[in-house]
């Protein structure tokens, strides 16, 4: 296991997708998502098992917009070994509707 310092953070970009399409934003590499296949994420299982090869005090899951990785809530779930989890977000979702559900698939 890879220990991260207390004083650094993991950030990991579960997704390219978003529902924006903000001309200053680093993802925007390709505003028709011409070369973008979603089939090319990791699996579920894929991004547990390789965040739980790190240990340390935060992580910050962002994207694209993470929102929209319909497995969000279970990845939250199986991450183990980091004490505090960021999200990054643009937050047009409603953060209180977007909690509740995630509760809900307790």
């Amino acid at each position: 296991m890879i220990n991260i310092p207390d004083s650094y953070c993991l950030m990991v970009h579960l997704t390219l997708r978003c529902n924006m399409c903000c001309s200053y934003c680093i993802q925007n590499f390709d505003r028709n998502r011409q070369h973008y296949d979603i089939k090319e994420e990791l699996t579920t299982q894929e991004w547990i098992d390789g965040i739980n090869k790190f240990s340390g005090k935060l992580i910050t899951l962002s994207g694209g917009e993470v929102t929209l990785r319909k497995d969000l809530p279970e990845i939250i779930q199986g991450i183990k070994n980091f004490s505090t989890i960021h999200l990054g977000t643009n937050l047009l979702i409603n953060p209180k509707e977007y909690i509740n559900k995630c509760k809900d698939q307790d």
